[in-house]
């Protein structure tokens, strides 16, 4: 047993495996991207929009939320951040103020902590159990199923999506670009589809988060749309998956296993 405050790791003190595997995943995704048809200048605003609208405020949010690995500390705050990505646009949008969709959510994030220092209770020393360690192949499994989501979007949405030759593009996603076109301008879109959808529809929200980072960003609406939306999400729903994994069973091979099983 050792002490350790809530939201505290002592793993994160230190340099992990998946802090590599983490880093590389980033720059072979950014290394996709660019040949999806992204340029390395897009891709970095769309770096600089990413953090700013999800990952910094989600940082900020998640901040007592307890993990065990940076790469789970991370995709959990990158979860959080969506949120406040779409406050930021419902906002920026409804007000016609596009700088707005860059502010709100940092905003957001400090009005929540102010409210947690103001209202929560201070956090009291406990004992907790010695946290499980991941394994070398634990994280190699991690690499493995990232390698793998990124593959299957290189092989399959980006090459019958080209952004360079609409004629070739899979239909769905020209519907999909056109909502997030509309999302740029109204709150919520009011297209024949996403009202027949419903206020929740998970599509809509979707294309509600290409049009945030599309504003953030300035990049256009195809590339963000077709190929800078799904690969974050994607990376962070397989760390969540491992982190997940690791939590709740205490087990590396479990947290092997989570993200291989949703990747394949």
């Amino acid at each position: 047993m050792h002490v350790n405050s809530p939201g505290s790791s002592l793993s994160l003190r230190r340099l992990e495996a998946s802090d590599a595997v983490g880093a590389f995943t980033f720059l072979a995704g950014a290394f996709a991207v660019n040949r999806a048809g992204v340029a390395w200048s897009d891709i970095a605003r769309l770096v600089f929009a990413y953090g700013l609208t999800v990952l910094g405020p989600g940082l900020v949010i998640t901040r007592r939320f307890p993990t065990l690995t940076r790469v789970g500390r991370l995709s959990v705050a990158f979860t959080a951040g969506l949120a406040a990505q779409l406050l930021g646009w419902a906002v920026g949008v409804a007000t016609g103020q596009t700088w707005l969709v860059l502010v709100t959510p940092a905003l957001f994030a400090g009005l929540w902590e102010l409210a947690f220092r103001r209202f929560a209770p201070a956090p009291r020393t406990q004992e907790t159990a010695e946290a499980p360690r991941s394994r070398w192949w634990a994280v190699g499994a991690l690499l493995v199923s990232s390698a793998v989501a990124l593959h299957s979007l290189a092989l399959t949405l980006w090459r019958i999506t080209p952004l360079d030759h609409h004629l070739r593009w899979y239909q769905d996603m020209e519907w999909h670009v056109a909502i997030s076109a509309l999302a740029m301008h109204q709150v919520p879109p009011t297209d024949p589809q996403s009202a027949a959808e419903g206020p929740l529809s998970y599509h809509w929200f979707s294309n509600a988060h290409g049009a945030a980072l599309s504003l953030a960003s300035g990049v256009d609406i195809d590339a963000v749309s077709v190929v800078a939306w799904f690969l974050p999400v994607g990376l962070a729903t397989l760390g969540l998956a491992y982190e997940m994994g690791l939590a709740l069973s205490r087990s590396a091979l479990v947290a092997a296993l989570a993200p291989l099983l949703i990747a394949v």
